[in-house]
């Protein structure tokens, strides 16, 4: 006769204290009991990631770096059975505790691990009619290790009561179980790592949050009793509900399973279950309690399931909103929780919705201005209507509310010319400099070029003789390490030849070259006479007789400014020239 799984739904459900004792006890099994197939069939894989419902992962997420950790104890009854000529219960009963933790990696990604024991698995002695076709099979019994489990959620938008969110998680599971006992004989664990990838979408506010899930179980094929098990469909859906938004909700959840390579096709590979609970949040603690069972009786689907959890868990945004005065500003942004008001105002009351709470308003039934506190300011210059002597017109505090155009210290009503700076003892009008010179035009020279007052408004000259010098105000330039002048130095030495020309009186005319200290002083020193010479030369060849010019060099040996900067170096390269003789 052919033999199949199917766990039944029972109206009594096992859960006894003398189970937790049990996790004092070796969680290495009993070596005898090492031949079962190797499947984990508690397919409740709780979420190590706060927010999620139960093992319905949403949208939602911690801060960057905010943690958490927390324990799940959960039972599972009659999770598979075998129906035929000699029925019996594989698995009947399975305690799990699942001790967990986790860490925000970022504002979107949390990772975490879980790691269960089944602190009490027990099952039915092997039918001899079923031993006789299955041999292999062993009763389940004892304490074990089982599988770690590495999990991985990152928010890709929305989330944490902002409506739409979408997701995506990663479960990993490693043989843990083999590892340590030597084989999974408690269908409690894989004998191979197992992947579990899941898209998330959901919908969040006000502490209800809607979420569906959609995922692909990848696991090696492994055969029970006749079945070939492998790779599977998941879909789930989970619910939140707020009763007290923030503190206690009501949350369920529905799971459908089936194989991946040939969907619906065997009810073995069908399950379906159904959680619903309550979850209650005392400070950072949340705990939690649900209960449930299966509908449809595929393997991994239990008869009866319930849980409970205590965790510590970072504070969520769950688009929570608490309104005392329900005047739709949210007690914590409300100045006033207790009184309805506006929320222009920060939720106090505002008769006249000027934004400004009345207890600050000096004029409450008169649509004001904050800077006016409150009251009326046509002009909007921070002084109210009633003390403004220029209501109309934009002005200052000082002057009564009235302006100053030109910004001379002088209102407009009393500035005779309000569009133009002017002093005080002038009523506020300028004294003309057209060249902006700062010298007035009735003493400036040269009232349309720009000077200074040192030379009555005009511009300095480019060149000036002294009683000891003839005074050029810009350099003579020669190319790198040369002689030779360049061209936009020709003007200035062809000034420099008129200016000479124009003064009979010198007799004559020391042309002295100069260098910074860069390089050998006897170096230096043959450059700086060179290049006096080249501006002797072109002097002469300008007009100025060459008895009244004579050529110099002195190097580095009579520095202006200091050689250790660049402005300093560049301030000793210069031509300057001596009047020796009148």
């Amino acid at each position: 006769m052919k033999n199949d799984f199917r766990p039944t739904v029972s109206s009594r459900t096992v859960f006894t204290l003398a189970g937790i004792a049990l996790a004092a006890v070796s969680l290495v099994g009993d070596p005898a009991l090492a031949d079962n197939p190797q499947v984990n069939v508690d397919f409740f894989r709780p979420s190590v990631h706060p927010g999620d419902i139960l093992d319905i992962q949403t949208a939602t997420m911690p801060k960057q770096w905010e943690w958490g950790a927390g324990a799940w104890l959960t039972y599972n009854h009659r999770p598979m059975k075998l129906i035929g000529g000699d029925p019996y219960d594989m698995v009947r009963h399975q305690l799990v505790m699942d001790l967990f933790a986790h860490v925000a990696l970022l504002d979107w990604l949390d990772v975490g691990v879980d790691l269960p024991f089944f602190l009490w698995s027990g099952g039915d002695g092997v039918p001899n009619g079923v031993r006789q076709n299955y041999p292999y099979l062993d009763e389940v019994s004892g304490v074990s290790l089982g599988d770690l489990r590495l999990a991985i959620k990152a928010r890709i938008l929305g989330g944490n009561g902002r409506g739409f969110g979408l997701g995506v998680g990663e479960d990993l599971t490693f043989p843990t179980s083999v590892a340590i006992s030597g084989a999974a004989h408690k269908f409690d664990g894989e004998g191979n790592v197992t992947s579990t990838t899941n898209i998330i979408a959901d919908y969040s506010r006000d502490g209800w949050i809607v979420a569906l899930n959609v995922g692909v179980r990848v696991r090696e094929a492994e055969n029970i009793v006749g079945h070939q098990i492998g790779h599977q469909l998941l879909f789930g859906a989970g619910l939140q509900a707020p009763i007290i938004c923030g503190v206690l909700e009501a949350i369920g959840t529905i799971e459908n399973r089936t194989s991946l390579t040939h969907p619906y096709a065997n009810e073995f590979d069908n399950g379906l279950d159904l959680m619903g609970g309550l979850r209650g949040y005392i400070g950072g603690v949340a705990l939690t309690a649900a209960a449930g069972g299966n509908i449809l009786q595929g393997y991994g689907s239990p008869a009866v399931r319930a849980t409970v959890s205590v965790a510590w868990t970072p504070q969520l945004c769950k688009g929570c909103v608490h309104d005392r005065d329900r005047d739709g500003v949210p007690d914590a942004d409300d100045a006033c929780p207790d009184e309805a008001g506006e929320a222009l105002a920060g939720g106090c009351p505002d008769r006249d919705r000027d934004g400004i709470p009345d207890d600050s308003d000096e004029c409450p039934d008169t649509k004001g201005r904050i800077e006016a506190r409150g009251c009326p300011d046509r002009d909007n210059d921070g002084i109210v209507d009633s003390r403004d002597k220029c209501p109309d017109k934009e002005g200052l505090i000082r002057f009564n509310g009235c302006p100053d155009t030109d910004e001379d210290g002088l209102p407009d009503f009393r500035d005779k010319c309000p569009q133009q700076e002017g002093p005080l003892e002038r009523d506020g009008c300028p004294v003309k400099d057209r060249d902006g010179d700062g010298v007035m035009d009735e003493d400036d020279r040269c009232p349309d070029v720009a000077g200074d007052a040192l030379h009555q408004g005009c511009p300095p000259p480019r060149v000036e003789v002294t009683a000891k010098r003839i005074v050029i105000n810009e350099k003579v330039h020669f190319k790198t390490g040369k002689a030779q002048i360049m061209s936009d130095s020709f003007p200035l030495l062809k000034e420099i030849a008129e200016v000479i020309k124009a003064n009979k009186q010198i007799r004559r005319i020391r042309v002295e070259g100069h260098t910074d200290s860069q390089g050998s002083a006897s170096l230096n020193k043959r450059l700086s006479l060179k290049r006096a010479r080249a501006v002797r030369k072109f002097l002469i060849g300008h007009g100025v007789a060459a008895s009244r010019l004579t050529a110099r060099g002195y190097g580095s040996s009579k520095p202006v400014a200091d050689n250790s900067t660049k402005e300093g170096r560049s301030k000793n390269r210069r031509v300057e020239f001596t009047i020796v003789g009148r």
